[in-house]
C-alpha cells in the first residue's frame, strides 16, 4: 500500500503530529493497524508521546480494544 511506501521513503513521517498532538503512531493505533504501528515502532516513533488530551498510543490501542 501507498502508506507503507511513504513510511518507507519519508521517515520523518514517523515523528510528524497533527493540530491535536496525534503522531502517526497513535493514529495507527486508533485504527486498529498493528503492522503499521510495529513499523513505526521499528522505525523508532515514541511511545511516550502524548497528543493534546494527554493520552499515548497505547491509551488509545487499549480503550479502542486493539492490542
Amino acid at each position: 500500500p501507498v502508506t507503507i511506501l511513504l513510511l518507507h521513503i519519508k521517515k520523518f513521517v514517523v515523528y510528524s503530529v497533527d493540530s491535536t498532538g496525534k503522531t502517526p503512531l497513535i493514529w495507527a493505533c486508533i485504527r486498529g493497524y498493528a503492522s503499521i504501528a510495529t513499523m513505526l515502532i521499528e522505525m523508532g516513533a515514541l511511545l511516550d508521546k502524548k497528543d493534546v488530551l494527554g493520552h499515548t498510543a497505547s491509551y488509545y490501542a487499549i480503550n479502542y480494544k486493539h492490542e
